[in-house]
């Protein structure tokens, strides 16, 4: 594959990250609400974020961007996971129409956004000034 132009390998990559990505909606989805939707903007927001994410790595390898949208998708997981923890300990509902639920998405999005900047490299200076 190495032999195949970065824009056509970064395209074959969208492709197959699209699919998985997809793939794994449809299964978060099915688990969480017991029906398969085709339509499930669960398989969409995943079939979105792991196709861009292996289409810059495609293109331009685990740099920069890639390693900064992989970070953003683990970081945004992580915490809405937490929120959802802490749902479960406070007898709350875990799940959404979405997936998680409104609160949990918003702390993931913030959490997300920070761990973007953090795996472009941005707050390099911060963690030297945090850790002394």
């Amino acid at each position: 594959m190495r032999n195949v132009k970065p824009v056509w390998r970064g395209l074959l990559l969208l492709v197959v990250g699209a699919l998985i990505g997809y793939g794994i909606g449809l299964g978060l989805d099915f688990a969480v609400q017991r029906v398969i939707s085709f339509q499930s903007p669960v398989a969409g927001l995943f079939s979105l974020l792991i196709g861009a994410t292996l289409f810059f790595f495609g293109l331009i390898g685990y740099r920069g961007v890639t390693r900064g949208l992989t970070f953003q998708v683990l970081g945004t997981l992580i915490g809405a996971g937490l929120i959802t923890a802490i749902r479960a300990i406070m007898g709350l509902d875990l799940f959404g129409a979405f997936l998680f639920t409104e609160p949990a998405w918003v702390v993931g999005g913030l959490v997300g956004t920070i761990s973007f900047m953090a795996g472009i490299g941005a707050l390099t200076d911060w963690w030297k000034w945090a850790l002394g």
